[in-house]
């Protein structure tokens, strides 16, 4: 019954409410139709608050996954919280992403908090479960004074442990990125020249 509408104020509304959201299993459908091979990074939305109202999501997330025949080399399966990785990696094959969030912060489902994850010794235990982290640009190269800082040690230290690093999220709108940065392709490019393995785009046309 839903529509999907735009969030941001600045970007164009012209396709609010025409189109529905689209379901798990239609997503896997949809990238098994396509003509070349298409990978997929879904994420888990909040399962702990699920979890706590009788909603698993991850039993009916692996179900439509198996059903569909969707190849598990194409996906990466992310997530917030530590628990549901954990229980994956016990029980698939899938490549796993611990997302990395405020690191003020620790993950819904409690643990060390988001700053210590990205400790070596806090990667040497993702590495454990996961395949990958999930980290915002700042957790790589911090804003200082409207400019990017000197970079950190977190690609080389996850490096070190088998994680590859997933940058997220690089958008063409100048208000997501330091003034001195003159496009969203050339933020990518100083990511990657960190050694980044990977990036999310909004709009990877540009």
């Amino acid at each position: 019954m839903l529509r999907a509408r735009e969030p941001r104020e600045d970007r164009s509304t012209e396709h609010d409410g025409q189109h529905p959201v689209p379901t798990w299993p239609e997503i896997l459908a949809w990238a098994s139709a396509q003509a070349r091979p298409i990978g997929l990074a879904p994420e888990l939305k909040h399962p702990t608050h699920l979890q706590e109202r009788g909603r698993d999501p991850i039993p009916a997330f692996l179900a439509a996954l198996e059903q569909s025949g969707f190849p598990h080399e194409r996906l990466w399966v992310q997530c917030f919280e530590v628990t549901p990785l954990r229980q994956l990696d016990r029980s698939t094959d899938l490549r796993l992403v611990q997302l990395i969030g405020d690191p003020r912060q620790s993950p819904a489902d409690g643990g060390p908090s988001y700053s210590q994850m990205l400790t070596p010794e806090g990667l040497a235990t993702i590495a454990a479960y996961a395949d990958a982290i999930g980290v915002h640009k700042q957790h790589l190269l911090p804003v200082v004074d409207g400019a990017y800082g000197a970079p950190n040690s977190v690609v080389e230290d996850a490096h070190a442990v088998g994680l590859q690093v997933h940058v997220y999220t690089f958008r063409d709108e100048p208000s997501e990125r330091p003034s001195e940065e003159p496009s969203a392709h050339s933020e990518l490019q100083r990511f990657y020249a960190l050694g980044v393995d990977a990036g999310f785009a909004d709009s990877p046309d540009t």
